[in-house]
């Protein structure tokens, strides 16, 4: 009967087995009441052996008490018993205390440290840059500190890190779990490459494993395969024991490895010299001194710079979420890295809503354009009617490389242009109209895919 429920239960969850692993979670499909109830329901079985178990034990140590046994066997029990649970001052929600097999724990201590020094040293560097800010949510999560060290092993800290299963930025989110841990995931901003905000939705997600599954070994062994995969190992093996669920295994091999993987990135980082690594401490960064401000409306990078006075480069090494310049909100929410001393100044930015309707890319008798995803100096000459040659003489270009977001001076004598922010009920077909000229001329100038326009979009407007 309990495995017909399981069966049912994952159907509805859309799964071909029981259980979903973590690169394939869709978040539509079950909610974090309806997760919880479906687990405990798989587990409880198992909890009812396991205490009844501990029962018979407790039993039968009162027995031997209270016989009259040999000293030695006295001894004994008092040793055994000193090996049960941790002391009362231990919290395993604060503290990171794993339990692993010391040869897959070897394993990478030295594939680490001599196998792999150079690429473990860079994540070192990365990770210093970060731990900060990532132990900061975790402790104000009531959470071990230490599960920086999940991060590390996950991308090495790489805001851009994606794998194979399209698991995206530092904690590696699938998009159905990061939408369900309150990410934006959309065109314009994914913020699974935000130090700031993913690391949030990660606490969060660690948070609800470790209630599942009441053991930090088994929580990242979810982490890593699923909640669904440990869950159906669980059921197999009668037991929520890692080390007897390895010694079965039950759980993959990669999941075997993971709790020693990290327990050994932390035994390195933590001693270096210990392994014949340097010491890294990174240069002091922005991201140390940075923090997150609700702007609550749509915001263009390259305005917001100007009106903090912090150079686009930093703006956008600090949001490499915010996928072009341009976001818009999402339910009135919109929020955006700063550092600490603007924050106060970035509050009383209005974003880019009241940006004026049009304005002349001129500045002075210069004409600007700026480069845009699938651009060529070919493509931009042949829009702006004028040559190659002309492009780079105006522009003190020496190759023909250029790259998103690089801002072109137009020869004189090149077509001029405007630009227009799209309004609420704009089309393509409106703003040729209101500007005399066709939609064919915006579309290349702007280099549309098709004729899809969004409010707030920034358009160049061909003049003449």
């Amino acid at each position: 009967m309990q495995k017909l429920y399981i069966m049912s239960a994952c159907i509805l969850l859309g799964s071909c087995s029981s259980f979903v692993t973590r690169k394939e979670m869709n978040s539509s499909q079950v909610t974090h009441q309806e997760l919880r109830e479906i687990i405990h329901e798989a587990i409880s079985p198992i909890k009812e052996k396991l205490a009844l178990k501990n029962a018979e034990e407790k039993d039968k140590a009162a027995l031997l008490a209270n016989s009259s046994e040999s000293e030695d066997t006295t001894e004994a029990l008092s040793i055994d018993e000193s090996e049960g649970p941790k002391s009362s001052t231990f919290d395993p929600r604060s503290e990171l205390h794993l339990d692993y097999s010391d040869e897959l724990f070897t394993f990478w201590i030295n594939y680490f440290s001599k196998k792999s020094p150079e690429r473990f040293t860079r994540f070192m560097v990365n990770g210093d840059r970060y731990k900060e800010i990532t132990q900061k949510v975790f402790k104000d999560h009531n959470l071990p500190e230490d599960l920086f060290f999940v991060g590390f092993i996950e991308s090495g800290f790489n805001n851009h890190a994606k794998s194979h299963a399209s698991a995206v930025g530092p904690w590696q989110f699938i998009k159905g779990t990061a939408k369900r841990y309150g990410l934006r995931v959309d065109k314009h901003i994914d913020e699974r490459r935000n130090i700031h905000k993913s690391t949030v939705a990660a606490a969060g997600y660690f948070r609800d494993l470790y209630n599942i599954f009441g053991s930090w070994e088994l929580a990242l062994c979810a982490y890593n395969a699923g909640e669904y995969r440990i869950i159906n190992a669980i059921r197999k093996g009668n037991t929520r024991d890692y080390k007897e669920l390895v010694r079965k295994k039950l759980i993959p091999k990669e999941t075997i490895y993971y709790v020693p993987k990290v327990a050994a990135a932390r035994e390195i980082f933590m001693n270096p010299h210990k392994y014949n690594l340097k010491a890294v401490t990174s240069p002091e960064t922005i991201y140390e001194h940075s923090d997150l401000v609700e702007i609550g409306k749509p915001v263009d990078l390259r305005k917001l710079s100007k009106h903090l006075s912090v150079s686009l480069d930093d703006m956008k090494k600090l949001n490499p979420d915010i996928l072009h310049y341009y976001a818009g909100t999402k339910r009135g929410k919109l929020s955006v890295v700063v550092p600490k001393t603007k924050t106060t100044l970035a509050e009383s930015f209005r974003g880019s809503k009241k940006v004026e309707t049009v304005r002349e890319v001129a500045s002075g008798s210069d004409q600007y354009y700026y480069v845009q995803r699938g651009d060529s100096l070919y493509s931009i000459a042949k829009k702006f009617g004028t040559t190659i040659r002309e492009l780079k003489a105006a522009n003190g270009l020496t190759r023909s490389f250029i790259y998103k977001g690089q801002k072109l001076v137009m020869p004189d004598d090149s077509v001029s242009a405007k630009k227009y922010v799209v309004r609420n009920g704009d089309n393509l077909y409106k703003i040729a109209r209101k500007f005399k000229t066709s939609v064919k001329k915006i579309v290349t100038i702007n280099s549309l895919k098709d004729m899809t326009i969004y409010r707030g979009q920034e358009l160049s407007i061909p003049q003449g």
